[in-house]
């Protein structure tokens, strides 16, 4: 099953949502009461219904059927002029998607999402990227029906010199780097990635963070200032002048992670604005 790659362009959507998990599945619940009121929207494009989940950032790493998660039930409209009560607005941007199609009845769409995530996405050129992934469900759907059809989009990414990296080391192991890495993109969101003395690393006006993965722990890099500014919260931690070690043994503080990261961004902006009078 090989899958096409599309670059999506950005779509408007009206919509309802809930907030559920694999194990507490609310599906049915927001299908059922989206389509109720379906008919109240008028300036849809086309008659295609579209299943959106929108999940956090680390919400794969690792993954968990209790962890919650977004599902949004939506049909594509020209514009946000008209918005039905009850019903609210998702703006789904563009971006690169690898495209499944899914035959067979609703029931059995864990095998296709397994193969998808377990043997064509490790073996792909792509990682995953974090937008919402979605499924469209056109004139071949028949939900339980083993004749359905639905096409399945997932949020891809050209795997980089970072992904070959955290690549290298066993899966628990990636799972923490991910963790860090997911962090930080979600703290300093228009930072760039990059290898850096052999280590990912984040910039933006310069060099933001690095991290690495060693014998049993995490180095986490963030410059002596960094360091400094959250000496207290660190201190737990055995560490360096400009680096600090998050042991593999111990969950990783994503919150202080985030903090030191805002920290680094508004420190490097300060100067690069410094540096221009």
């Amino acid at each position: 099953m090989e899958p096409r790659i599309e670059h999506l362009a950005p779509k408007k959507l009206i919509s309802k949502h809930l907030t559920m998990s694999l194990s507490d599945n609310k599906t049915g619940e927001l299908w059922g009461s989206f389509m109720r009121e379906r008919k109240a929207i008028q300036n849809n494009i086309g008659t295609d219904l579209y299943s959106l989940q929108v999940y956090d950032p680390h919400y794969f790493s690792p993954f968990n059927p209790d962890k919650e998660f977004e599902k949004w039930a939506a049909i594509e409209v020209t514009d946000f002029s008209s918005v039905p009560y009850g019903m609210e607005t998702f703006q789904l941007n563009g971006g690169l998607y690898a495209v499944f199609i899914h035959q067979g009845s609703a029931n059995t769409g864990h095998k296709t999402f397994s193969y998808i995530f377990q043997t064509w996405l490790p073996k792909s050129e792509y990682t995953l990227d974090n937008r919402p992934h979605f499924e469209i469900l056109g004139k071949k759907y028949k939900n339980d029906d083993p004749d359905s059809e639905e096409e399945i989009w997932i949020p891809i990414m050209k795997k980089d010199a970072v992904s070959e990296y955290i690549a290298s080391f066993t899966a628990d192991i990636q799972v923490l780097l991910e963790q860090v890495r997911m962090t930080i993109k979600e703290a300093a969101p228009e930072a760039s990635e990059v290898i850096s003395y052999q280590m990912p690393a984040f910039k933006l006006n310069g060099i933001l963070v690095w991290s690495a993965a060693h014998t049993r722990h995490i180095g986490f890099y963030p410059g002596a200032s960094g360091i400094a500014a959250f000496k207290d919260e660190l201190s737990v931690f055995k560490g360096a002048k400009g680096s600090v070690q998050f042991p593999f043994d111990k969950p990783l503080p994503i919150d202080l992670i985030s903090r030191i990261v805002k920290y680094r961004v508004d420190e490097n902006l300060l100067k690069a604005k410094t540096k221009k009078k």
